[in-house]
């Protein structure tokens, strides 16, 4: 019997039916029957042919292979979620993809704007860029919980090119550092007040050598 196939990538749930001829009693087919589920390995839907051989006593079974494991059900190979569970991912030899941020309409400049604010700090680490991004929109936006799509809003006003391809990475490594802490959403996070003192840290070097 022809086994289902899993495609990478986006995959399709297939059926695949054969046609058996038994020749016997009823004992005899029940007994065929079990061990042709047996070794299909799970579960078979039998449908009994209406059309039955009437000299011969033959009859045509319709054996459908119609239960397909979970991880051979439809699924869509999208972004790694932010769960943090890069290993698992690349332990299992699947290709990361990742979710392509997006720029937010956010008014950066006006009161307090994004651009000075920053070459002011001149950070000089994804980490540090990235807790001076959330300190912004927390403080100067009303906007305490980031995603990803915020973060790379930041890097492309400030026409920063370091930007990771795993945007949402270094969030969740300054959430595991203490940094960060989770947000309401699923790619959100909070800027809590470990990432508040480092990030006024900067502020008051950046004071001092003026």
């Amino acid at each position: 019997m022809a086994r289902n196939e899993k495609p990478s990538g986006k995959g399709k749930i297939k059926f695949r039916f054969i046609d058996f001829e038994m020749d016997g009693g009823d004992a005899t087919l029940q007994d065929a029957i079990r061990e042709i589920t047996r070794a299909i390995g799970k579960p078979a839907v039998v449908k009994i042919s209406p059309a039955l051989a009437a000299a011969s006593g033959t009859q045509n079974f319709e054996v459908a292979d119609d239960v397909v494991d979970e991880d051979e059900q439809d699924t869509d190979s999208t972004s790694a979620d932010d769960s943090g569970d890069d290993e698992d991912a690349t332990s299992k030899g699947k290709p990361r993809r990742f979710k392509s941020p997006t720029i937010l309409n956010v008014e950066l400049k006006g009161d307090n704007p994004l651009r000075p604010f920053l070459e002011g700090l001149s950070p000089d680490s994804d980490a540090k860029r990235y807790m001076a991004i959330a300190y912004w929109f927390k403080y100067h936006r009303a906007t305490p919980e980031v995603t990803p799509d915020h973060i790379y809003t930041g890097y492309k006003a400030m026409n920063w090119t370091t930007i990771p391809k795993d945007v949402g990475g270094p969030l969740r490594s300054l959430k595991k550092d203490g940094s960060f802490e989770k947000g309401s959403g699923k790619q959100g996070y909070i800027l809590n007040h470990i990432g508040d003192g480092k990030v006024e840290d900067m502020i008051n070097k950046a004071k001092l050598a003026q």
